[in-house]
């Protein structure tokens, strides 16, 4: 997989046809569908992310902290919404909403782009058809990438403005002008009511699927007082999911799943 010559029907000379998926015969069999997007793997898919999750709630929870998995909020819109991971450390009265998720590597900033979606999303609460906000974030300055990275996200209208800036501060600014029609819903207020809390930080988490695991997500860990252990733990357990999945598309049962012994 990490050399990316797993026998996909997008490799030359994998496939005598057509090179269309041969579960879902709706986009090319790259290993990124298979991994990611393919609707035959879909199971296997969320118990590899849960497990991932699970890893994370257990760790932090030997850490002292009061952890709390699949939680459903309320936005300030009545609509409901379900967060991965919530967790915070009495007599604290700050939380922490942590959501893992595993993608298919592409480039170096991906961890970098998906927490600024993340952050968008969660920490600044956009809940308004139309608004125009500036966000200010301490990453190295964007570039063409997040807007790329917000359009395919479905976060952001092709028409979003992005500037940028890199001072001594390594600051950079997103300009939005955003028109949604209530996809992004405020549900920081209910989680803070809910668990008696005065600040709640946001923290998206990515790993690669194939194992990878980003400084971004590393750094993360390393200040909730996780272990290099659990990190290599969530490294393995990835990789071995991904593993199922590839076994599963391309030898699997087309109405069952295949799984590891």
């Amino acid at each position: 997989m990490n050399a990316n010559v797993s026998a996909v029907r997008s490799v030359p000379g994998r496939s005598s046809g057509s090179n269309l998926c041969r579960r879902c015969d709706r986009e090319v069999e790259t290993l990124a569908h298979i991994l990611g997007a393919c609707p035959h793997g879909e199971l296997l898919r969320n118990t590899r992310h849960h497990t991932v999750r699970s890893i994370i709630a257990t760790a932090l929870r030997n850490k002292g902290y009061s952890v709390y998995e699949e939680v459903h909020g309320i936005s300030s819109e009545g609509n409901n919404r379900k967060i991965d991971i919530i967790a915070f450390k009495p007599p604290s009265l700050e939380g922490y909403i942590i959501d893992p998720t595993v993608r298919i590597e592409s480039h170096e900033h991906q961890p970098e782009d998906l927490f600024i979606i993340y952050w968008v999303i969660l920490r600044r609460c956009i809940n308004i058809s139309v608004m125009q906000k500036e966000v200010n974030i301490e990453y190295p300055p964007v570039t063409e990438r997040i807007l790329h990275t917000f359009i395919t996200a479905n976060v952001a209208p092709k028409k979003t403005n992005f500037k940028y800036f890199d001072h001594n501060h390594n600051t950079f600014q997103i300009l939005l002008t955003v028109k949604r029609n209530g996809s992004m819903n405020q549900t920081i207020p209910f989680y803070k009511d809910k668990y008696s809390l005065s600040h709640i930080d946001v923290i998206g988490l990515m790993v690669g699927a194939r194992g990878t695991i980003p400084s971004f997500f590393a750094n993360k860990c390393k200040n909730l007082g996780l272990t290099h252990s659990i990190v290599k733990e969530i490294a393995i357990s990835t990789l071995k999911g991904s593993v199922q999945i590839l076994r599963n598309h391309l030898y699997g049962s087309d109405n069952g799943n295949f799984k590891l012994s």
